[in-house]
């Protein structure tokens, strides 16, 4: 039984939405929602990329809480300090 309480979390990891794959868009990657937090593990996608972020807010906007913890392929040709701060609390 599911109410606001809810602490069921969804993991995903090693995305690689920065690599291509036929012709789907880079960073389009559409899953359905099983719990109401995300975990996004490692290896999303490059966050010198906006559109990393902009799958992020989609992210956001169809759970309760998104978690994304950096692997070692975000920062790839970049460094995290170059990255654009990315926090946002509910």
């Amino acid at each position: 039984m599911s109410d606001s309480t809810d602490g069921r979390i969804q993991l995903l990891s090693d995305l690689h939405l920065e690599i291509e794959r036929g012709s789907r868009p880079l960073y389009e990657y559409d899953f359905p929602a099983h719990a109401p937090n995300l975990a996004l593990l490692g290896d999303i996608g490059w966050t010198r990329d906006s559109r990393l972020f902009e799958w992020l807010e989609a992210q956001l906007a169809r759970f309760r809480r998104v978690f994304f913890v950096s692997g070692n392929h975000e920062p790839y040709v970049s460094t995290l300090a170059c990255t654009p701060v990315f926090i946002r609390h509910y």
